[in-house]
């Protein structure tokens, strides 16, 4: 390969390589006046592969219709990369075969109709040396069920949103985005409501240690974790307590002394998922179902506001930073300013 005539920046060449393999990349040397580069043909990397069979959990026989991926581990256990291709396998007697693997460590993911996906034990690729004979079984799923009930009265919560989430879940303002779900999970998605009893139950879980989130228009956001579901095993949980919410409200004022109207507020705790809110026209605000606790409460004016200084939105929570603890069904009425 032969490139000609490059001018003062440096250059990467990105050269594909097959397989699953990631593309190789080549960087140029800067320079005022390179006429000329010559490049060496891209010696192909050494690779690895991975085998095994996929099997029923229960009798240990041969799953013949599945599909197959690999992840590469990032630098944390619980932290995968994207899935390399997806492979069917049919009509091998359960058995698969992946190539084209670089040094890494990986997982196998599997998944087949009328089966939980299963994922494998971690494996590691060195110097092209591979892994064979990986064992992956795949059941039918295990259940979480349990009881959601007003921390008070004891009474059960009605219609409540109930879903899965990873053990090692923390709510931030990364992960509370709409459009940001997780990374790649550990655990299997799964979504329900409380029953009429405030009963809920959610099936064909594949093994793993879960956290559950709950939601109710008149509650707090509350978690459960550390529930460890194996086999196809029932794992029952105690039932949930939801404390009462506590309420703040207030006005959000400028630095010219009038109210701030699309003033951003933004409420923080230990704990707990973070509020955001605006205030309205008049530059009021309300926040509503607090989880019990102390918290940092702030305002920044509205995006754009602060067109050529990125650190002004810092600089608005930090001057109308104020502390405060709530307790169950508390009132709080607090105003915000803004300094110049």
């Amino acid at each position: 390969m032969r490139i000609s005539k490059l001018g003062m920046a440096g250059l990467a060449l990105a050269l594909p390589l097959g397989g699953c393999l990631q593309p190789k990349v080549r960087e140029l040397p800067t320079a005022a006046a390179l006429e000329e580069t010559e490049l060496a043909p891209s010696t192909q990397p050494t690779t690895g592969l991975v085998s095994g069979h996929v099997v029923f959990l229960h009798d240990r026989a041969p799953v013949d219709d599945f599909r197959a991926s690999v992840r590469l581990l990032g630098s944390y256990v619980d932290l995968l990369g994207e899935p390399h291709d997806e492979f069917h396998f049919e009509g091998a007697n359960g058995a698969f075969e992946i190539r084209g693997l670089l040094d890494g460590s990986y997982v196998v993911e599997v998944s087949a109709h009328g089966y939980v996906p299963a994922r494998s034990a971690v494996f590691t690729i060195r110097g092209g040396q591979g892994v064979s004979d990986l064992r992956i079984a795949l059941g039918h799923g295990a259940a979480i069920s349990g009881q959601l009930v007003d921390g008070e009265t004891g009474e059960p919560i009605v219609d409540a949103r109930v879903r899965t989430l990873d053990n090692s879940h923390w709510q931030t303002g990364f992960t509370d985005l709409a459009a940001l779900e997780p990374l790649p999970r550990a655990t299997t998605a799964a979504r329900t409501r409380t029953d009429a009893n405030g009963n809920y139950t959610l099936d064909k879980l594949s093994n793993a240690t879960y956290a559950l989130q709950f939601d109710h228009p008149d509650y707090p956001r509350e978690f459960t974790k550390n529930i460890d579901v194996k086999g196809e095993e029932l794992s029952e949980v105690e039932p949930v307590r939801v404390p009462h919410g506590a309420t703040v409200e207030g006005s959000v004022y400028g630095p010219d002394g009038e109210p701030a109207a699309g003033a951003r507020i933004l409420l923080v705790g230990n704990h707990v998922y973070p509020h955001r809110i605006h205030s309205d026209k008049a530059g009021h605000y309300v926040l509503r179902n607090i989880h019990p606790g102390t918290y940092r409460l702030s305002a920044a004016r509205p995006a754009g506001a602060h067109p050529n200084d990125p650190f002004g939105p810092i600089l608005d929570m930090q001057s109308s930073e104020v502390r405060l603890t709530v307790e169950p069904d508390e009132e709080r009425s607090l105003d915000l300013s803004l300094a110049d």
